[in-house]
């Protein structure tokens, strides 16, 4: 990234919501289902009481009973069969003036009742744009479109099954839902895909997703220089973290960024953020700390690599410190399936099996110990069981355990079961029982923020002010060297578009991206020729995407209003200084990915060789 790119801005906490996005939320939020639970009640009233103004204002003209019927149902229909009348009354006023309006209320709603899909159609062909489009109502896009919505994202969905009771939730909630088939590429521009901001798929079968996602590839020359970002849902582990790392190479449209996700990696990472395995402070670290996972269910294989990465991230190296056992009548088969899937967790901690039948009456009675053993400290119990009901039901029998008495136990939920909410808002709460809703604790706005691109540009930034730093610059100096969260948008911008690039970068000397390794640490990745080639490379990339946002070369200083900026020039034009800053990014990529949870293989016996000539890097 050349020099100082983009104009700078004061970094600040964002600005304040504005009156309008106030009162949606709390229209959404309060008004809207108190309405929609009373609209029929107040229709209905409101209809009794013009018709009784009706009658009592035809009586006290002198008409008979039938004819103060009649008159009183035709203040609904002004001017439909009329009464003579010489003399008006103010009930006769009232009701003559709002019966057509209550009517005409009522055909509307009739109208758009009939007319539902079409009316929706063209509101989305007319207004919509900036909005996310998610593909499929299942428990996952159910739940995201709900908390989307809550958040003022302005939220579309696609749904098949036109019986699924997740379309009448999201309507209430101010979804707009569409019923076809996302496969549709007509129903993906209904949504209105070509506008969207994010597209998020997720049908509940991993290659359905995939089949939707290129489907949503056709939309992208209707979106001009406007990047998509489609999110990805994979349920099965092993596909998600191979197409997370290959994902540089799927996206190839310059229009499309593509993010895999699973909901439980996701969730390990709510979960421990929420409540810790153990105290990080590096002063307060227990020395020897056991953290015990309880049944395996759910989101327990993604959670016991997670609590490896959080004690390797505060400060523990020492593999024999950290202990983690498996409580479940599996427990050395799970044991097993993890060491094959993560070798390095062998160096890494201790991995220790304790077969117990979790549903055996002498377990839930207690009868049968937890042979924790005394090395190491029990620091925290995570259970992690399915249905949700078993999962509480053992929760509670480990807390009644005298040797779980200080230890916090926590139990992952699929669902806000009721057992859960009855559990958190007893009157006398259980002091270290608590619960966390994996869906709603992963499946937030937040995710739209979190993807594999994101995490590339935020550890790039990282990499960016560990080497600046290292040179002694400070942020004096570089107003640039500071944490990403007060980094200004047009800076973020800029590394988001360096990692886009990415994937061209590792093409171009035969690397790929591959999932990186718990204990894998940062090298350097490119002999020196690549890191030329490179660095030209990035150079070639920035300026072309400053001349597309308008910016001029100029002779003078850099002029943000302007749009004027002495670096767009070509490589032998730059001095030793701009060309040093290219290749100290290209040098500090290993150290990004790696922060990022990616690590690079080399495709070819060539690209190997290139790789070890006498003076490349290693």
């Amino acid at each position: 990234m050349s020099g100082d790119n983009q104009p700078r801005v004061s970094g600040d906490a964002g600005p304040r919501p504005s009156l309008r996005r106030r009162f949606r939320r709390w229209w959404r939020a309060r008004a809207r289902p108190i309405w929609r639970e009373t609209r029929l009640l107040f229709f209905f009233s409101a209809a009794a009481a013009i018709f009784v103004l009706g009658y009592i204002g035809y009586r006290s003209q002198g008409y008979r009973f039938y004819d103060c019927i009649y008159g009183a149902v035709n203040n609904f229909i002004p001017a439909a069969f009329p009464l003579d009348l010489d003399i008006s009354s103010w009930q006769l006023e009232v009701a003559r003036g709002f019966g057509p309006v209550l009517t005409g209320l009522a055909v509307v709603r009739a109208l758009y009742a009939l007319t539902r899909d079409q009316t929706q159609l063209l509101w989305l062909r007319v207004v919509m744009r900036d909005h996310v489009v998610i593909a499929g109502l299942g428990t996952v896009g159910s739940v995201l479109a709900e908390s989307l919505q809550e958040a003022g994202f302005r939220v579309v969905a696609i749904e098949l099954d036109s019986d699924n009771d997740a379309i009448g939730s999201a309507r209430e909630s101010g979804v707009r839902v569409i019923v076809g088939n996302a496969l549709d590429v007509g129903i993906l521009r209904g949504a209105r895909v070509r506008r969207a901001r994010q597209l998020v798929v997720a049908t509940g079968d991993d290659e359905l997703n995939l089949e939707v996602l290129a489907a949503a590839r056709a939309l992208l020359p209707e979106r001009g220089s406007r990047v998509l970002t489609a999110f990805v849902q994979l349920a099965d582990r092993a596909l998600w973290r191979m197409l997370r790392a290959e994902a540089f190479s799927i996206a190839r449209h310059p229009s499309l960024r593509v993010e895999f996700f699973n909901v439980f990696e996701i969730g390990a990472r709510r979960l421990l953020e929420r409540h810790p395995p153990f105290d990080l402070a590096e002063d307060r670290r227990p020395a020897r700390p056991n953290v015990l996972c309880v049944g395996f269910g759910g989101v327990a294989a993604s959670l016991v690599p997670e609590i490896v990465r959080t004690w390797l991230s505060s400060g523990g190296q020492d593999g024999s410190a950290l202990r983690i056992t498996i409580v479940d009548a599996d427990a050395g088969e799970h044991c097993t399936a993890l060491m094959s899937q993560h070798p390095e967790l062998a160096e890494l901690c201790e991995l220790r099996p304790l077969p117990l039948d979790l549903d055996s009456p002498g377990f839930q009675r207690g009868a049968i110990a937890l042979e924790l053993g005394d090395s190491h400290e029990p620091t925290a119990a995570y259970v992690c069981r399915t249905p949700d009901t078993r999962a509480i039901a053992t929760g509670l029998a480990l807390h009644r355990r005298p040797e779980m008495a200080r230890v916090p136990i926590v139990v992952a939920l699929s669902s806000a079961a009721g057992v859960a909410r009855t559990i958190a808002d007893a009157d006398r709460p259980l002091p270290g029982l608590a619960t966390f809703d994996v869906l709603r604790g992963s499946l937030g706005p937040d995710l739209l923020l979190s993807g594999m691109n994101e995490e590339i540009a935020r550890a790039t930034h990282s990499s960016y002010l560990l080497t600046q730093r290292a040179l002694g610059v400070t942020p004096e100096t570089n107003s640039s060297l500071v944490p990403w969260e007060q980094l200004p948008e047009s800076l973020k911008q800029s590394n988001r578009r360096f990692a886009d690039s990415v994937g061209a970068k590792l093409q171009a000397t035969g690397c790929r991206l591959v999932p990186a390794a718990m204990n894998e640490t940062a090298r350097e990745l490119f002999s020196e020729a690549e890191v030329e080639e490179l660095a030209l490379l990035e150079h070639e990339r920035w300026a072309a995407d400053l001349r597309k946002d308008g910016w001029r070369p100029t002779t003078g200083s850099k002029d943000a209003e302007g749009k004027l900026h002495p670096l767009l020039v070509s490589w032998d034009e730059l001095s030793e200084a701009e060309k040093e800053k290219d290749r100290v990014t290209i040098r500090g990529l290993g150290g990004a990915l790696i922060l990022a949870g990616f690590g690079i293989h080399r495709d070819s016996a060539e690209s190997l060789a290139r790789e070890l000539e006498p003076g490349a890097a290693q």
